[in-house]
């Protein structure tokens, strides 16, 4: 009885309590108690019981069934089209791509229109302004004889002979910025290198009309013009992001590399509201400003001339869950890796390295399987295309004088990492087909020796030729948390383009131009107690073989450097 009576106490109690609760603590539950976690195998056993007994029994249930969650959290199995966000959640990768990489094309035809031919006018306007230094490219007088010349017959079709910097760096540029409107008023790919190209080809042949028609102009400013603006399209589109809109270096960056999307957005937002452009989710991004400094020799050592050193390195993904855990796979086509490496070096003399590489896998397949095994992250991720690149390098140092635009057309590229806790090891390599222009490093012998009458023009006057060839690019890279070690490797071979001289009527000496490249980059991050910055030791070694028939030429140099890093 006295048992009975113990019980029937308790119950009374546990009803008062019930009662009780909902005046003690409002309407709601402690501000305290978290919130059970989405994907529990108890939050829908614990809904169902405080569903059942109104809000009083919800108030009690919720924090008993919130520790009995916990005591039970643990990781979801992975499944296909998922990853995990940074903030903790679970993302289906399909929808999320879909969201900022994947919607339909707004296309403002007319604004691109717009754009492009501002650009153009702009360059017809320097053009006549500089009417003195353009002249000497004139082949004809404007007539109407001149003109149906030039429309109705490819025999003024012809490569030019204008300065190394004129053609491969302006005109690159130019290209870019064609491309760049185009891709920002949501044209793809292949229609911006398409409209990259009729504009290219209109200055070729109304604004430029007394001058022949140019084909390594075409090349460049299509081609190369598609790589640089492939990757500021997608730097314009992370700096305006608006993740970070109020920072300062956001800010920065985003005019530098974003004015064209942030105009756009400007007036294209609605009711007060932006549009919405692709922000972290989105973008996976290693941005490097950098300054330090290098020694070159003939031999690895100090003794060489010591140089500062800047410049900046970025790299983008844009791939919604990359590196993350996860698994998914997908076919893309919007240019999703880009990678862009400026750098100076600057001596007692002035300018004596300018280097650029710009580089886009513009369509492929790529696969990603990690999991989280012990907290720690195991996998992969497999990216496979086709990719354009850019590269241009000037040097002006006593060991090497050296100029070479590589117009990387089109070739496959593949970049691999594995992931085992915190290391990472990637490999990338990419193999591309070649439009070059490159210095002659044997054509100073021959000349002395033999002259340069009846030669090619390009050679005779600026020193390099116009050629074909291949390119392959290795990459190789190590890193455990912060401390990295890596290193490139490229090599090339060239051989010149006859024919379709500037002044071909008077070439009556055929060369065999032939050049080798060969290059080894290596590097060593240490990090530094500054989370943003760190120290990267390096070692260059670069060399040239040449040849103009019967004559050749070896030179190049090695480099050691340090330089800061600083992360963004």
């Amino acid at each position: 009885m006295q048992y009975r009576l113990y019980h029937v106490v308790m119950v009374c109690l546990a009803l008062t309590a019930l009662l009780w609760a909902p005046s003690a603590y409002g309407a709601n539950p402690p501000s305290e108690w978290p919130t059970p976690p989405e994907g529990s195998d108890r939050l829908t056993e614990c809904r169902a019981i405080s569903a059942a007994g109104a809000a009083t029994l919800t108030e009690i249930t919720l924090p008993v069934c919130q520790v009995a969650t916990l005591e039970v959290e643990r990781e979801p199995p992975l499944k296909g089209e998922m990853y995990l966000s940074t903030d903790g959640r679970w993302i289906n990768f399909e929808d999320e791509y879909d969201v900022f990489l994947g919607r339909d094309p707004n296309r403002n035809f007319g604004r691109m229109i717009v754009e492009v031919m501002t650009e153009l006018l702009l360059g017809g306007v320097w053009y006549i302004a500089q009417k003195d230094f353009n002249q000497q490219d004139w082949f004809f007088e404007i007539s109407l004889d001149g003109v149906e010349r030039k429309f109705s017959t490819t025999e003024l079709i012809r490569f030019d002979d204008n300065t190394f910097l004129f053609n491969q760096m302006w005109h690159p540029l130019a290209g870019m910025g064609y491309y760049i409107f185009a891709r920002t008023n949501d044209f793809g790919v292949a229609p911006s290198y398409m409209i990259g190209l009729m504009s290219s080809t209109l200055w070729e042949y109304v604004l430029e009309l007394p001058e022949q028609v140019s084909i390594n102009d075409q090349i460049t400013t299509s081609v190369a013009g598609m790589a640089l603006g492939e990757v500021g399209y997608h730097l314009g589109e992370y700096f305006n992001s608006p993740y970070s809109a109020g920072e300062l270096d956001q800010r920065i960056l985003t005019g530098i590399f974003g004015a064209p999307r942030w105009v756009h957005n400007y007036y294209d937002r609605k009711d007060g509201e932006l549009i919405p452009t692709p922000n972290e989710r989105v973008y996976w991004p290693d941005f490097r400003l950098f300054a330090g400094a290098v020694s070159r020799g003939e031999s690895p050592t100090v003794s060489g001339n010591v140089d500062a050193n800047f410049g900046l390195s970025t790299e983008l993904v844009a791939m919604p869950g990359y590196r993350r855990p996860g698994q998914f796979d997908h076919y893309f086509g919007e240019g999703n890796f880009t990678r862009l490496d400026l750098e100076m070096s600057v001596g007692d003399d002035g300018v004596t390295e300018m280097a650029l590489f710009a580089q886009a896998i513009l369509f492929g397949f790529y696969k990603q399987d990690i999991q989280v095994e012990e907290g720690e992250r195991r996998g992969y991720s497999l990216a496979i295309g086709g990719a354009t690149a850019y590269q241009v390098e000037n040097f002006d140092a006593p060991l090497l004088e050296d100029q070479r635009g590589l117009v990387h057309i089109l070739g496959p590229a593949l970049d691999f990492t594995m992931f085992a806790g915190d290391l990472e090891a990637r490999f990338e390599l990419a193999g591309y087909g070649d439009f070059v222009a490159i210095r002659s490093q044997a054509f100073p012998e021959f000349a002395a020796r033999f002259g340069t009458e009846g030669l090619r023009s390009d050679l005779s006057n600026k020193g390099y030729y116009f050629g074909y060839g291949a390119t392959i690019r290795p990459r190789l890279q190590f890193y455990w948390g912060r401390l990295g070690l890596g290193g490139e490797f490229q090599w090339g071979r060239y051989w010149g383009i006859t024919g379709r001289d500037r002044r071909q009527e008077q070439v009556t000496d055929i060369l065999d131009l032939d050049d080798h490249l060969a290059r080894l980059q290596l590097w060593l991050d240490v990090p530094t107690p500054v989370d943003v910055l760190d120290v990267r030791l390096t070692y260059d070694t670069n060399s040239r073989l040449s040849s103009v028939d019967q004559f050749e030429e070896w030179n190049g140099y090695q480099e050691l450097g340090a330089r800061v890093q600083y992360l963004f």
